[in-house]
């Protein structure tokens, strides 16, 4: 198993308030910047952080995000590592589009 670099171009906001860093951000055009060689551009639709220092000194992240790595999940990982209902899911969905890919 082999796996492809990613290269993520993004917009991003970000704000320091209060002593809170926030930053949002998602994918952007970015087609006028080349890509390594063997790297895939991939695809994030919304990310959302919160960085900030706890009063014992240590630093808390808070990350939220949706990203699309166009690559496929071998079964050796998604076996082991998806709940059922949720790689049941996964099953119904991938059918859904294989079957319907023509129609989009």
């Amino acid at each position: 198993m082999t796996f492809q670099s990613r290269d993520f171009y993004e917009k991003f906001f970000e704000v320091f308030h209060n002593g809170i860093y926030y930053r949002l951000s998602s994918s952007a055009d970015g087609t006028d910047y080349a890509l390594p060689e063997d790297t895939v551009r991939g695809l994030v639709n919304l990310s959302v952080s919160k960085i900030e220092r706890l009063p014992n000194g240590k630093i808390k992240l808070q990350y939220l995000t949706e990203t699309n790595l166009f690559m496929q999940v071998p079964k050796q990982i998604q076996d082991p590592f998806l709940v059922k209902s949720t790689k049941a899911w996964y099953d119904n969905l991938k059918k859904f589009y294989t079957k319907n890919y023509k129609k989009l």
